[in-house]
């Protein structure tokens, strides 16, 4: 179920966890015009666990309970630094889960990591390393971080390629079932996503109980959305070129159009079958004036992933068959290599 937590948490409620306190500096404090304290709230555990304990005890079936939101959060960092890597001001997507027992929250929070596998492998596409981590003032028996190579970042993990097991820097040396024969590597990452098996610290301080009056167990997940973009980019592009998944590009593809060809029914061609193909939304470069190339150029430093232009090959083949000039999604971000194709083999090219 979707949902949205106010910005604002009233003291009282973080107290009631200890964590008022243990999240020292960290937590940005503010007063009303009564003298009452609040906080811009980092993360939303209290608030979410305050409000299912106001809910009538709810039937069996209705569990797992799930309460996600993407919203805006705050942290009093104490060095903000590499823009959206490490801010102050950040948005994060958030899932809150209750179960009546530990076995299924365990279930649960498996079926949610297997999520974030997917998101985060398959459709992004990225060399992700998923390791055990602390769960600090978060609490709870079971914590995982997701790790992207990150050269600039003070964070850091211990990983084994064989048994393919990792831990943060912070959690001490790596010892995986792989013992004399592990092959561990340590190296500079940045965290884009955290995972906890909370247990019961927040419904039994809030009352958050079950019809049998024993505490809900709860575990909570999150993908820093505004970081995750910065370590992307970071990772997969150049200084000449930004080159993103295709998921998350700002179009699908652009068309890069000549003068003679604006007005010309291929355009129109073009257009319609990569917008029934593709679901990003596509591009329609008009900058006549401008020399081709330095459009093309231009649609690689934004992160377009596919470019598809109607040049001086297509004016030659316009009255046999027309051939276009295509741009494939980049696999490394100094070779661009184009080929003439006629439309309906790109198309086939992009399935």
């Amino acid at each position: 179920m979707k949902i949205s937590m106010p910005i604002l948490g009233p003291r009282a409620l973080w107290e009631k966890t200890a964590r008022w306190e243990s999240m020292g500096s960290e937590l940005l404090k503010v007063r009303d015009r009564h003298e009452t304290e609040m906080c811009l709230q980092p993360t939303a555990e209290e608030m979410c666990t305050h409000v299912v304990a106001q809910l009538p005890p709810l039937k069996k079936r209705m569990f797992p309970l799930l309460l996600y939101q993407t919203t805006e959060k705050f942290r009093d960092e104490m060095n903000p630094r590499f823009g959206l890597l490490r801010s102050r001001q950040f948005l994060m997507k958030d899932l809150y889960s209750f179960d009546l027992t530990k076995e299924d929250a365990a279930k649960t929070y498996s079926k949610v990591c297997r999520v974030y596998d997917r998101i985060l492998r398959d459709r992004l596409g990225l060399e992700v390393y998923k390791v055990v981590a602390q769960s600090g003032v978060y609490g709870g028996s079971v914590s995982h971080e997701y790790h992207l190579p990150n050269p600039l970042e003070e964070d850091g993990i211990h990983f084994c390629s064989k048994c393919g097991t990792g831990i943060t820097k912070e959690g001490g040396s790596h010892k995986c079932e792989c013992g004399d024969s592990a092959e561990v590597k340590t190296f500079s990452t940045v965290e884009v996503a955290h995972t906890f098996q909370l247990g019961t610290k927040y419904s039994k301080a809030f009352d958050a109980l079950t019809r049998d009056k024993q505490p809900l167990e709860m575990c909570c997940f999150g993908i820093g959305v505004s970081r995750l973009l910065p370590a992307i980019v970071s990772l997969m592009s150049s200084e000449k070129a930004i080159r993103l998944p295709p998921l998350i590009a700002p179009f699908s593809a652009a068309v890069v159009v000549t003068k003679n060809l604006m007005d010309n029914v291929i355009t129109e061609l073009t257009l319609s079958s990569l917008d029934r193909r593709l679901s990003g939304g596509i591009l329609l470069d008009d900058r006549v004036e401008e020399n081709v190339g330095k459009r093309i150029k231009h649609l690689r430093e934004i992160g377009i992933p596919r470019i598809v232009v109607l040049g001086k090959t297509t004016e030659g083949t316009i009255n046999k068959v027309p051939m276009v000039e295509y741009f494939p999604p980049q696999q490394h971000c100094d070779e661009d290599e184009s080929k003439e194709w006629t439309l309906s083999q790109v198309m086939q090219s992009i399935g």
